[in-house]
C-alpha cells in the first residue's frame, strides 16, 4: 500500500504546486510517477494480468484463447510478440499503450491535468481497474479519444475509433449508443431531473441490466456482443447488493455528474458523464455494473477540474469530501478488489 500512498502524496503535492504556478511539467511528473508503477509492476499485480501474460507468452495458451478474444486484441498480441514475448515487455508496452494516450488527452483538454490524474488514480474503475482489465482499459482510452473528436462535431472518425475499440473489447460497441444519447444537448433541468430519478431508482429498486440487454440484442450490429455479456447473468444474479456497495456506486459519480451538468452542460464530456451515471444508477444493483458504463463515466477526469474552479465554497467542500471518500475507498477496498494490494516491482 505504501507505493500507492506515495503516488497519492506526490499527486497532491504536484496539484498544490500547479495551482500556485501552473506549469505543464508538474503534469509530466505526475504522469511519470503513475506510469512507472504501472509499467514496472510484477506480473502478479492485477487479477487478470497473469492470464494475459500466460496467453501472450505461450503459443498453446494463445491459440486456445483466441476464440474468446476479439480480433483486435489478438492482432495486438501478435504485433507485440514481434518485438519480444517477455512478460515484462508485455506489461511495459500495454501500460504505455493505455496511459500515454490517456495522459496526452488529459494534458491537452484538462484545465488542471494534475488534478485529472489524481481523479483517475482514485475513482472506481480508474487506475486500479486499468492494471487488471487490460483489454477494456485499451478500449476505454480509444473511446475517450473518439468522444474528443465528437466534441469537435466530427462523426466518422469517432465511429471508426469505437469500432476499433470494439475489436479489442466488444463492450466498446455500446459507445455508439452512449454517443447518440449524449450528442444532442437537452435542457439542463432534464439532465438533472433524470439524474435525481436514477439515484432514487438505484437505491429503491433492483433492475438487472441482463433483463434489458436482449432489447439491444434485437439489433443486428449488437446481437453477437449482447450474447457474450448475457452469459454472465447467471453468475452475477447470485450476488445481492448491499447499501455500502450501492452508496459507493451511486453517490460519488452522481455528485460529479451533478456539478458537471450544473456548471457546464454544453460540454459533451459533461453529457457523457451524466448519461453514464444515470445508466449506472438505474442498474446499480447489478454487480460490477460501473464497468459497463465506464466508457462514459471516465469523462470525469477531463471535466471535473474545470468544474471545480467555478464552484462556490460549499460546492468545493462537497467535492473535496467526495474525493476524500474515493481516496479511502481506493486504499481500503479497491486495491484488494483489483488484486493490486500486494504491489511488487518486476524482477
Amino acid at each position: 500500500m505504501l507505493v500507492y500512498i506515495f503516488v497519492l502524496f506526490s499527486l497532491l503535492c504536484f496539484n498544490v504546486l500547479y495551482n500556485y504556478k501552473p506549469h505543464q511539467y508538474y503534469a509530466y511528473w505526475g504522469a511519470t510517477v503513475i506510469f512507472i508503477i504501472a509499467a514496472f509492476r510484477s506480473g502478479e499485480v492485477g487479477n487478470d494480468l497473469e492470464r494475459y501474460i500466460s496467453m501472450f507468452m505461450s503459443e498453446i495458451n494463445r491459440e486456445s484463447a483466441k476464440a474468446d478474444m476479439e480480433w483486435g486484441y489478438n492482432f495486438l498480441n501478435e504485433f507485440l510478440r514481434f518485438f519480444s514475448n517477455d512478460a515484462q515487455w508485455f506489461i511495459f508496452s500495454t501500460s504505455l499503450l493505455i496511459l500515454l494516450p490517456l495522459f496526452i488527452l488529459i494534458i491537452k483538454k484538462s484545465s488542471n491535468p494534475v488534478f485529472s490524474m489524481m481523479i483517475f488514480f482514485i475513482i472506481i474503475n480508474g487506475f486500479g481497474f486499468f492494471l487488471t482489465a487490460i483489454r477494456q482499459a485499451l478500449a476505454v482510452v480509444i473511446c475517450l479519444w473518439a468522444f474528443n473528436f465528437a466534441n469537435n462535431k466530427k462523426i466518422a472518425l469517432p465511429i471508426l475509433l469505437i469500432v476499433i475499440a470494439a475489436g479489442i473489447h466488444a463492450s466498446a460497441l455500446f459507445c455508439i449508443v452512449f454517443l447518440l444519447l449524449a450528442y444532442k444537448e437537452f435542457n439542463q433541468k432534464i439532465y438533472l431531473t433524470l439524474l435525481f430519478i436514477s439515484v432514487l431508482i438505484g437505491f429503491g429498486f433492483r433492475i438487472n441490466v441482463f433483463d434489458v440487454l436482449p432489447l439491444l440484442g434485437a439489433l443486428p450490429i449488437f446481437s453477437e456482443h449482447v450474447e457474450i455479456y448475457s452469459g454472465y447473468s447467471d453468475y452475477f444474479t447470485e450476488a445481492s447488493p448491499n447499501f455500502n456497495g450501492l452508496f459507493l456506486t451511486i453517490v460519488p459519480t452522481s455528485i460529479f455528474a451533478y456539478y458537471a451538468i450544473k456548471k457546464n452542460s454544453i460540454s459533451i464530456y459533461s453529457r457523457l458523464l451524466c448519461v453514464g451515471t444515470i445508466l449506472t444508477n438505474i442498474f446499480a444493483s447489478t454487480p460490477m455494473i460501473p464497468r459497463y458504463f465506464m466508457y462514459c463515466t471516465i469523462c470525469q477526469v477531463v471535466i471535473i477540474p474545470a468544474v471545480y474552479s467555478t464552484l462556490t465554497k460549499c460546492g468545493k467542500i462537497v467535492m473535496c469530501g467526495t474525493i476524500i471518500l474515493l481516496m479511502l475507498y481506493f486504499l481500503l477496498f479497491s486495491l484488494k478488489i483489483n488484486g493490486i494490494d500486494n504491489y511488487n516491482f518486476y524482477n
